[in-house]
């Protein structure tokens, strides 16, 4: 009797030490607000990892789209970036109002959607006007994560999502190179002025059935990027819609662990460890197309790289 009980002791102590590993290992997680000068800032927030993981740390902005920064997928994305070991900025730098995002429903489903397409041409009628200020958002959130005590300031890559990937070519192609570019569904028409030539790595998705932007400017940025001798990679994922990389359904139990989702970000992080940490390629688990939807590197790509 008195050895059960002991192993019942030993269990119930091992289990508390489990659980206070669990509590205390959370990444923190706070709301910051970024400065872009004359007394405006731009919410946000952070990701950063354990404090028992050795810091300086390589660190991610991650540009949503319009709308974004409230969205349960984003948080999640971002998350599961700092369980890696990276300290991650969300941004919405399109500046849409907090107050006129519909939190943390999917965007995909009424009457979220016919708002999301709202958030969405709000800032198309900004960039009709000027477009110098996306880009100067996402430098002012490269910026503040620089300027972190504990993140390593020269080692920083930019993640940008749909309108906010195209503002992320012309920011990344200027003057404050950044280590890194991550292109998520950007596209034609709301393209900014960039120079390919002056881009760091680029790492490039795309789903081939997006019906917000055409999978064919991913393949364009591809050209332009291999004629440039630049270092890239992109992925184009047959039968995957728009955002296909970061959305789930919150209603669908275990659809955050869709294989598109996997692999992606699979391939996210071993192009972050690369770029970042100048860590070798770890190999993703890749989701196969099946025999007619493979193509050749010249049309679609079942998660093939099409780089250098």
């Amino acid at each position: 009797m008195r050895v059960v009980l002991r192993n019942i002791r030993s269990l119930g102590v091992a289990a508390i030490v489990v659980l206070a590993c669990c509590l205390t290992s959370q990444a923190e997680k706070r709301a910051v607000a970024v400065p872009l000068g004359e007394g405006d800032a731009l919410p946000g927030l952070c990701f950063f990892p354990d404090d028992r993981i050795a810091n300086p740390w390589p660190g991610v902005v991650v540009a949503a789209n319009a709308g974004g920064i409230k969205l349960t997928q984003y948080h999640t994305y971002c998350q599961k970036l700092s369980d890696e070991g990276f300290a991650v900025l969300l941004v919405d730098a399109s500046g849409y109002p907090e107050s006129l995002t519909p939190g943390k429903d999917s965007w995909r489903k009424m009457p979220h959607h016919v708002w999301a397409w709202v958030n969405h041409l709000s800032v198309v009628a900004l960039l009709e006007l000027n477009h110098d200020w996306y880009a100067r958002n996402i430098g002012c959130a490269v910026d503040f994560l620089r300027s972190q005590p504990r993140v390593d300031a020269k080692r920083i890559a930019v993640s940008a999502f749909s309108q906010s990937a195209n503002a992320a070519l012309s920011y990344a192609s200027g003057r404050r190179a950044i280590a890194g570019l991550v292109w998520n569904n950007g596209g034609w028409p709301w393209i900014l002025p960039y120079e390919p030539s002056k881009l760091p790595p680029v790492l490039i998705f795309h789903g081939e059935a997006d019906g917000v932007y055409n999978v064919g400017y991913a393949r364009k940025l591809s050209d332009e990027l291999r004629e440039a001798r630049r270092d890239f990679d992109c992925y184009l994922y047959p039968g995957e819609k728009h955002m296909f990389n970061i959305y789930y359904d919150l209603d669908k139990p275990g659809d955050d662990h869709k294989p598109a989702l996997k692999s992606s970000f699979d391939h996210l992080v071993a192009f972050l460890d690369r770029v970042l940490r100048k860590q070798a390629r770890r190999e993703p688990s890749p989701v196969r197309a099946t025999d007619d939807e493979r193509r050749d590197a010249s049309g679609s790509s079942d998660m093939t790289s099409l780089a250098k």
